[in-house]
């Protein structure tokens, strides 16, 4: 009996009802098991889901042709070059675009332009800095990135940094646009991705059980197949999803709002 209480009272800490744009585990500790994972797939979780990650998957691409010519090491790290400035400058205004769409769609009210400062509240919400990226080929396998690990203790995440002071002088600034910073920007779209629809590309097949695999060292590979991701593990009982497969709903009153204020 005492063991069935502590149960209940664990499920009544946590969501009913998914929050939009939101991926979070549910108090088994899995996020997509018994097909409860088909909340990601629903229109009023996420307006135009698909065409952020159609966006996503295009720079992932152009990535792989700049692998062509720039080996994915450690060594290569301050390679710097137009086709690599052009391409931090995209991603990050991806992101901000991401950005904007999680709050927007779950309300925030804030007037005029929203910055670095608003977006900064997603990392509550999302816990982005606990994320950690693997990227495709890398010549050290063990490598990992936390693209967001700045927002514990800094205002902006470095590729953000980079990605304001070329926009504004490049001549000035660009061999700060150096390899490394483009792939912290590229793995922070897909942590960020990721943290919206889990591993989800909202393909237009049809629906299937996925079941969740430690494979990999803990590493799933999101959007696109080739970046694997470490999902957040220290998630409170109090914060995470507790609803069944049968509580999903294409109505827009199942899925609640992150108040951001």
């Amino acid at each position: 009996m005492k063991i069935q209480l502590v149960i209940v009272s664990i499920i009544s800490m946590a969501h009913l009802k998914p929050f939009k744009r939101n991926a979070r585990p549910f108090t088994d500790g899995h996020y997509m098991n018994d097909g409860k994972w088909l909340y990601l797939r629903k229109p009023a979780f996420a307006e135009d889901g698909r065409r952020y990650i159609r966006a996503a998957l295009l720079l992932q691409r152009d990535l792989l042709r700049v692998f062509e010519f720039v080996e994915p090491d450690q060594k290569n790290f301050s390679c710097y070059s137009i086709r690599i400035h052009e391409l931090i400058i995209r991603t990050c205004i991806e992101i901000e675009a991401n950005f904007k769409a999680i709050l927007r769609e779950n309300g925030y009210k804030k007037s005029g332009d929203w910055n670095i400062l608003d977006y900064r509240k997603i990392e509550v919400t999302h816990h982005l800095s606990k994320y950690r990226v693997k990227v495709p080929d890398f010549v050290d396998q063990d490598f990992t990135l936390s693209p967001f690990s700045d927002w514990t203790t800094k205002p902006n995440p470095m590729w953000h940094n980079v990605y304001n002071a070329t926009k504004h002088d490049r001549h000035k600034e660009f061999a700060t646009a150096d390899f490394e910073t483009l792939l912290n920007a590229v793995g922070a779209l897909f942590v960020l991705l990721a943290s919206q629809f889990h591993t989800e590309d909202l393909s237009t097949g049809s629906d299937f059980l996925t079941l969740e695999s430690g494979a990999n060292g803990g590493f799933e590979p999101v959007a696109g197949g080739l970046f694997r991701v470490e999902f957040p593990k220290s998630w409170p009982d109090s914060e995470r999803y507790e609803f069944q497969h049968s509580d999903i709903s294409d109505d827009t009153s199942f899925f609640q709002s992150i108040e951001y204020v």
